[in-house]
């Protein structure tokens, strides 16, 4: 699908005021609200806006412990992969997963409410997949930035 500078404008601002109303958005763009809501319908159903969040606080929800874990396979064949894939969508402290290249397969991010849980995570439910190799990890202490939103360059 071919973006072009009014799509552009919409992806930009829906990405940092997801709850905005269609009638305020068409006004920030310049166009009628019938042919905002048109042009937001074709970018979901193109697949260009793939679904709308709320981003929470993790402190505020009991989750103590934001952990990266740089997972590598013993082997690379395609029965392997598979069947970590489907294990690691299954997980829900699974945050993002993302097949990396370099010395590790995977980089897992996971939430959890605290070291004791991620002790059990690690051990009982990614350790024990087949094809494991290795399991690496970092902690996050602190953030500095925390962003969703994609860069959308003019084209």
């Amino acid at each position: 699908m071919k973006l072009d500078a009014i799509d552009l404008k919409i992806i930009r601002i829906l990405q940092t005021q997801g709850r905005i109303t269609n009638a305020n958005l068409a006004k920030n763009i310049g166009i009628s609200p019938p042919a905002m809501l048109e042009r937001v319908k074709r970018l979901e159903s193109s697949g260009v806006i793939t679904q709308y969040v709320a981003l929470l606080n993790p402190d505020l929800i009991g989750v103590g412990v934001i952990a990266f874990i740089r997972v590598s396979l013993t082997a690379h064949q395609l029965q392997y992969v598979d069947k970590f894939s489907t294990k690691i969508l299954q997980m829900q402290e699974v945050l993002e997963c993302h097949q990396v290249s370099g010395a590790d397969d995977y980089i897992l991010k996971v939430a959890l409410k605290s070291v004791k849980d991620y002790r059990e995570f690690t051990f009982k439910k990614l350790a024990c997949l087949e094809g494991i190799q290795s399991i690496n990890s970092s902690f996050v202490l602190g953030t500095l930035k925390y962003q969703t939103a994609l860069p959308v360059q003019e084209p």
